[in-house]
């Protein structure tokens, strides 16, 4: 969830009215912070909140850094049903901002939220009392937008030094550090306004991937994801991926790119790019390793076969470096593979509450739960003619009524092709009548052979009688073109169609 506040002016040197909370300086600011009446409000759509009171809020929140960090805490409060985890989280973001080299460190607009909305809104969802650990730090709060409104003076300072000296380096650099600055404050609408200028003064490859990968994390901050693949795009694009000194930013980029095809519901695609990634290096500040495993093995199981499972996922060398972060996954992946699909999917099932808690992962999870088990249904009839529905039952540990109601459902989709003996509880593969599409396929065949054969003597025949149709000489040229005059329709003129006969 986005932090972002308000916009600033269109400019950064235009003066505007400070924060009721800022020091008197805050007032002689050309753009101060901006103001906490405006902090973003907890979503006002009903979710499902997910039961999970064994969720480890320190091991997840150790996975992440900075404003990532914070929007995934504040999702998981806004979905757990325990107090106790929704609080953890909470107060594992204002931590974080409070980090010294907290890479939001003075996003004092999201420090504010969290006292005074966002953990009020959940004690109120969940009928608990906000701890004392989440109220509001006032001293912090004065002596970080202190420290802000100082270095926004400084770099604005050397933004117009630069435009004096009227160097394009110069300029790029200040604008860069601006960017950065608002970024780190949570102002995602002047810190993208400063990226795309410091474009206009890019001279080197390694700047333009530098404004690239700012856009790309500000386009992430506020679920800009057009954004994001158009910029991805184009930074992959301007560099070679193959070179040595390019692998930790094509990786990144490819990272990127899985994110947007992830929240397009394009999930082989997305497990593909995950899968080629490679050594991300450390970013966990976009996604983490852990996130890259997951995300790609819970994609390829719903969309890859059994043979490409084996060869991207379970023996795939880079790839293995990611799984093994995760051994939960990596069983599944296995107990999958080896068609143990009770075990496979117990864990699946135990893995889905927690991933309804993942900032990216919550809105597809039970669609790709649910993929994954109708092909494991599907896998385990294929080979046999017959099966015993008891049997089926007893290895997907699942009621016989409903495997019964789940198998009518793939039968319906034409997912499975087969028929349902309800009184013997038997379920019967339909053969295919070999013979007739034999017979179909040959005829398919003949009838294209006619029409091939048709095309060429057609054409031998138009050589022999020196026949060919002329394009205009020039641009004034009036002869027809198409119609029953141009050469389209006197192909299909009774005098030409007897060039067809041989």
């Amino acid at each position: 969830m986005s932090s972002q506040p308000p916009s600033a002016s269109a400019s950064v040197s235009v003066s505007t009215s400070s924060s009721p909370t800022m020091p008197p300086s805050a007032s002689t600011a050309t753009a101060s912070a901006p103001k906490a009446t405006h902090a973003p409000q907890p979503s006002s759509t009903t979710v499902r909140r997910v039961e999970c009171p064994t969720f480890d809020v320190n091991k997840y929140a150790n996975r992440y850094s900075g404003s990532l960090l914070v929007q995934r805490m504040r999702f998981v409060a806004e979905r757990v049903a325990n107090p106790a985890v929704g609080f953890a989280a909470l107060l594992r973001a204002s931590k974080e901002i409070k980090r010294p080299d907290s890479p939001c460190g003075l996003n004092t607009l999201a420090f504010r939220a969290i006292s005074n909305d966002w953990a009020p809104t959940f004690a109120s969802t969940v009928g608990a009392s906000v701890p004392h650990e989440l109220i509001l730090d006032q001293a912090w709060m004065d002596a970080t937008e202190r420290t802000a409104i100082n270095m926004q003076e400084k770099l604005e300072q050397g933004l117009n030094a630069a435009r004096a000296n009227t160097t394009k380096e110069q300029l790029r650099q200040a604008f860069v550090n601006l960017a950065q600055f608002f970024y780190k404050r949570g102002d995602i609408t002047n810190c993208t306004k400063m990226f795309s200028r410091a474009r206009d003064h890019c001279t080197t490859t390694a700047h333009n991937n530098e404004v690239y990968i700012g856009l790309i994390k500000a386009g992430l901050e506020i679920k800009n994801y057009p954004s994001v693949g158009l910029h991805g795009s184009k930074a992959l694009q301007g560099i070679n991926v193959n070179a040595p000194e390019n692998q930790v930013l094509a990786a990144r980029l490819k990272a990127c790119a899985a994110l947007v095809e992830l929240k397009s519901k394009s999930f082989r695609q997305a497990a593909r790019k995950l899968i080629e990634i490679g050594d991300i290096a450390n970013w966990n500040e976009v996604i983490s390793p852990e996130d890259i495993a997951i995300y790609a093995s819970v994609c390829g199981l719903a969309t890859f076969d059994r043979g490409e499972i084996k060869r991207n996922i379970l023996e795939n060398p880079s790839f293995r470096q990611y799984l093994a972060l995760v051994p939960d996954v990596q069983k599944i992946v296995t107990d999958f593979y080896n068609s143990n699909y009770a075990a496979c999917l117990s864990s699946l099932h135990a893995l889905q509450v927690e991933l309804q808690l993942d900032l990216y992962m919550a809105e597809h999870i039970s669609t790709l739960t649910q993929k994954i088990r109708d092909k494991a249904l599907i896998q385990y009839f294929t080979p046999y003619a017959s099966v015993d529905m008891n049997m089926m039952a007893a290895a997907f540990n699942t009621p016989l009524p409903d495997l019964e109601r789940e198998i009518s459902k793939l039968i319906m989709d034409n997912q499975l092709q087969a028929r349902i003996d309800s009184q013997n509880k038997v379920l019967i593969a339909q053969q295919a009548d070999q013979r007739s599409n034999t017979f179909k396929t040959v005829l398919d065949g003949g009838d294209d052979l006619h029409h091939d054969l048709q095309a060429l003597l057609f054409r031998m025949n138009l050589m022999r009688a020196d026949f060919s149709v002329q394009a205009r000489s020039h641009k004034g040229d009036k002869r027809p073109t198409g119609g029953p005059q141009g050469p389209a329709g006197m192909m299909f003129d009774p005098a030409m169609l007897g060039f067809m006969q041989p």
